[in-house]
């Protein structure tokens, strides 16, 4: 499956990437707190992907909105 990390550095989500991940049968979505995630998780996922241009606390809200998206 897909592995993404939700990150304000990530590619931009958009309705065509929501329309591709639909397709999916299985997607990981791993969440940052704060200051981000350990350096070497980098190297396990797919993509990283960002909601919009502001930074919120964690990425768990970012998740649930591409969760509901999908």
């Amino acid at each position: 499956g897909t592995k993404i990390l939700l990150s304000a550095k990530g590619k931009k989500l958009s309705q065509d990437k929501v329309v591709d991940l639909s397709k999916e049968e299985n997607i990981t979505l791993i969440c940052g707190r704060y200051e981000g995630i350990d350096e070497r998780v980098v190297n396990f996922i797919d993509e990283e992907i960002s909601i919009g241009d502001y930074i919120l606390m964690g990425g768990e809200s970012a998740a649930c909105c591409l969760i509901e998206s999908i």
